[in-house]
């Protein structure tokens, strides 16, 4: 699975995976600032250095805060993948299991497209299925497009919130405050070409919060 897939509703992932929401949903926000970026490589956890660096604002919208939501408990969360035809056994092999536990312990996923195959397994084995009818606001109008062409990224943000995003050194620096629980997903303006998304996620002291990319 790979490049930009063809946009489609946000509601037919709902009808598709076929879950249930659960979650507690809060009001919208939207920040703002202006971008840049570099790539992250597909699905994998990264932990880059960090060099300190004036950098450049980089426009954002926070287009889904949901500040109560929590990842569903694990034993819920096993019980739906297990049942969902998509996964069932095939989570007993090595690359799905793999991915199924780097999605479910990671706190920044990234994304540089937007479409059925480029959410499906994020939406599913991160836990944030739960959370899909509040996040319906991000893709209204032509934004789905925005994403596709490579003009915006977007990036989900569990048990953390936004607090900026510079383009630093080749790389977008998302500075972000971790939290006890909550959910957000960040819409920001690329100001590179690059088929990867080159970002590096840390608090406001420095420490790296590792991050993986949901796109394929």
């Amino acid at each position: 699975m790979g490049g930009h897939c063809r946009y489609q509703s946000i509601r037919w992932i709902i009808l598709l995976l076929g879950f249930g929401l659960t979650g507690c949903p809060d009001t919208l926000d939207t920040g703002r600032y202006s971008p840049e970026s570099p790539a992250i490589p597909v699905a994998e956890i990264t932990s880059p250095s960090i060099v300190p660096a004036a950098g450049q604002s980089v426009s954002y919208e926070i287009c889904a805060d949901l500040t109560t939501w929590m990842r569903p408990e694990l034993t819920v969360q096993q019980q739906t993948i297990l049942q969902d035809p998509r996964y069932g056994q095939a989570l007993e092999q090595d690359s799905l299991s793999s991915l199924s536990e780097q999605f479910w312990t990671q706190s920044i996923i990234s994304f540089t497209t937007y479409g059925l195959s480029a959410r499906v397994e994020p939406l599913n084995l991160s836990g944030v299925w739960t959370a899909t009818a509040h996040m319906e606001p991000c893709y209204a109008g032509d934004r789905p497009m925005a994403i596709n062409q490579g003009d915006w990224a977007e990036v989900w943000l569990i048990g953390h919130r936004v607090n900026d995003i510079e383009w630093v050194n080749g790389q977008y620096r998302l500075t972000v405050d971790p939290t006890s629980q909550g959910l957000q997903v960040v819409q920001f303006e690329r100001l590179e070409t690059q088929g990867a998304l080159a970002l590096v996620a840390t608090t406001p002291e420095g420490t790296t919060v590792p991050s993986i990319s949901g796109d394929w």
